[in-house]
């Protein structure tokens, strides 16, 4: 049976005792309303209200399965804040892995305490107010929908689906947007985002007794210095006193770490701040015994097998990591390879490896984060471990490294030459074309990152005054082939003699003519284009052009920056030098400095990554070549960048093929290993 709702003219309000809790009906309108049964299971009612930890794995079973430690201890610290009923402010600050469940976890318990009335007044804090309003929407479906609240809250549920979860139909006095809403119990929940400002908020003669600041920071904020002390000022200054004066103030921050030094890192971080009680989770707890294992795990993303890999049958990869053989094929080849050997090998690799919680975050998903992504070790940090790695790219400045200091620091070894003790095993070539000039240098990799300067020279075509564009195109090009012919003569290195294992050409001032130079050398030169920001990833194929290659030259700039740096401490016989001959030429070492990290403001006032000029020296050729260069031996597999930043280098590997050599035509790849 269903009760009509009075006219206008009379009181709107439906007192139900049963609930114990008053109803607003819609004035204007004649909206059947159902009565309010009692609850279906009161005691099972009782006994989750008394536990959040019940109420989630009750009327959340779906969503959360099999605990982890972080679970348990996370609700568990929640609930005792909730609880807290002292005078003051609490605030804690954890950092968890990506995907691991936690903002669904505030979600919950946000929930919990406004059904049962353990807060009158909440508020849930995101990045922008498009990431907050999508949380409240996220429970504004689950008062609707969950059929089990439905049972055990008619009071609740049976409200808003009077309504049918619309804010238009909502009862007057009662918002129900993703913003804003109000229960029938009289508990506000607010969704506000830190993109502007938050004045106070009071609602009913109520403040805020529980805000959630879950995620504040996005991937372009954390790269900005301005944003992010902006949004930490918000946070210290308008989220932290909304509770107002006198009364009891609750704070939960949860988060995953950015970046090195960035709020979140700071937050949950109980040396820098106390008052916050931040505590981490990793995701991989212990790592695998067998390292060498994972490394050739990690080298089968850019490489292709041989014989001396044991891979699994597809089929059985998938059956043993029990996985459709749909959802397997649609993974990329370099994955399948990869989960192949994987599970070839599983019980050596598992061996030693403790997990967070391998029910949401297998073992070999932790490693391709590592190997298969695009920003690689750097994600597999920040993102799963909550360790990013030091971040150190406001020290480079020019005060830091000089041409002086650059020149001084030389190896003892005369151009076109390399020491005998020199353990190089691929050669690497960056070159800057110009409409009359080409700059270039050949440089020699160990697989730890250390490298020694073979060459950095000038190609110079001979033009005339009065020679047309395609006399000088045909003159650059010819310049470009002698430069590959004097190239496959190789590099002394002792009693041996290395091959070019790789070449990247700057297409940027003269394209055409580039790639038809790296077409003619079959593929051992590519040309390449700079992608500028941080969000840019370190190493792709051009969607356009498939021969061609974008690169993320901040990353590579970063890291070559760093190696300089090092020559200030670093012995030359330590992993990852960076080695120049004696008496390099006195334009290297100024191109060397031309450029800083010095970030530049939009004009809207905000921060930009760029590098501008440190001197009146504008030429930087040689330093753009460097830079192709260490690109080109990334691709090659070697990794220096561990070295740059304080962590042990990887045990040595057999040297991968080249990483994009896949991509090349049939016709023009060559076996250079």
């Amino acid at each position: 049976m269903y009760t009509l709702l009075p006219p206008a003219s009379k009181p709107a309000f439906i007192r139900d005792r049963r609930a114990d809790v008053w109803l607003r009906g819609l004035p204007r309108a004649r909206v059947p309303v159902p009565p309010v049964p009692m609850p279906r299971d009161p005691e099972r009612r009782r006994r989750c209200g008394r536990s959040l930890y019940d109420f989630i794995f009750t009327y959340h079973g779906d969503l959360f399965w099999g605990p982890s430690a972080f679970h348990t201890e996370f609700i568990d610290d929640l609930q005792r804040m909730i609880f807290f009923r002292e005078p003051g402010v609490w605030k804690i600050a954890r950092a968890a892995p990506r995907g691991i469940g936690k903002t669904s976890l505030c979600g919950a318990a946000i929930e919990w305490a406004a059904l049962y009335g353990h807060i009158r007044f909440g508020v849930i804090v995101g990045s922008n107010a498009e990431h907050a309003e999508a949380r409240l929407a996220t429970l504004r479906t689950q008062l609707w929908k969950n059929e089990l609240l439905a049972e055990d809250f008619p009071e609740i549920v049976n409200w808003v689906r009077a309504f049918d979860n619309d804010a238009k139909r909502s009862p007057p006095g009662y918002p129900w947007s993703n913003g804003e809403l109000k229960l029938p119990n009289e508990c506000w929940l607010l969704a506000r985002g830190l993109e502007s400002r938050i004045p106070g908020e009071v609602r009913d003669g109520a403040r805020p007794d529980l805000v959630l600041i879950d995620d504040p920071e996005t991937f372009d904020t954390v790269e900005s210095p301005t944003e992010t002390k902006m949004i930490e000022g918000r946070i210290r200054h308008e989220v932290c006193y909304l509770h107002g004066q006198g009364v009891q103030g609750r704070y939960v921050l949860i988060t995953t770490i950015r970046k090195k030094n960035s709020i979140s890192d700071r937050f949950t971080n109980p040396a820098i701040e106390p008052e916050w009680r931040g505590k981490r989770y990793q995701a991989l707890v212990a790592y695998p015994k067998h390292d060498e294992l994972w490394g050739v795990f990690g080298e089968l993303f850019t490489r292709a097998a041989t014989e001396r890999d044991t891979l699994a049958t597809p089929d059985a990869t998938a059956a043993a990591l029990a996985m459709p053989p749909a959802a397997f094929a649609e993974l990329t080849p370099q994955y399948q390879r990869a989960l192949r050997f994987y599970v070839a090998h599983r019980a050596d690799m598992d061996e030693g490896a403790e997990l967070l919680d391998a029910r949401r975050l297998a073992l070999h998903e932790c490693y391709h984060t590592m190997y298969g992504s695009e920003r690689g070790r750097d994600e597999f940090l920040c993102e799963l471990q909550n360790d990013p790695p030091a971040d150190d790219r406001e020290h480079l400045d020019k005060r830091r490294w000089t041409a002086p200091f650059i020149a001084s620091h030389a190896t003892d070894y005369e151009p076109l030459t390399l020491p005998a003790e020199c353990p190089a095993t691929i050669v690497t070539m960056g070159a800057d074309v110009h409409a009359a000039i080409i700059y270039y240098v050949f440089r020699a990799w160990a697989p730890d990152g250390t490298s020694w300067l073979y060459e950095s020279g000038v190609a110079e075509p001979v033009l005339h005054a009065r020679a047309d564009d395609s006399e000088k195109s045909r003159m650059r090009r010819n310049m470009l082939a002698r430069l590959f012919a004097e190239s496959q003569k190789g590099f002394v290195c002792g009693k041996r003699t290395l091959g070019l294992s790789l070449g990247y050409v700057d297409e940027g001032w003269e394209t055409n003519d580039v790639r038809a130079a790296c077409h003619e050398t079959g593929g051992l030169w590519r040309p390449i284009k700079g992608m500028p920001g941080m969000r840019a990833p370190r190493l792709i194929v051009q969607k356009d052009n498939p021969f061609s290659i974008n690169i993320g030259v901040y990353h590579f700039k970063h890291d070559l920056a760093r190696l300089l740096e090092r020559r200030r401490t670093a012995e030359r016989t330590e992993p990852g030098f960076f080695h120049l001959y004696n008496r390099p030429s006195y334009q290297y070492p100024h191109h060397m400095c031309s450029e800083c990290w010095i970030p530049k403001r939009n004009r809207d006032g905000t921060d930009v990554e760029e590098y501008e000029w440190h001197t009146d020296n504008r030429n930087n050729h040689w330093w753009d070549c460097e830079v192709y260069a260490a690109a080109a031996a990334v691709a090659c597999g070697i990794s220096f960048v561990d070295v740059t930043r304080g962590v042990a280098p990887a045990a040595e590997r057999s040297t991968p093929a080249m990483r994009f050599q896949m991509d090349l035509p049939r016709d023009v790849r060559r076996e250079r290993f």
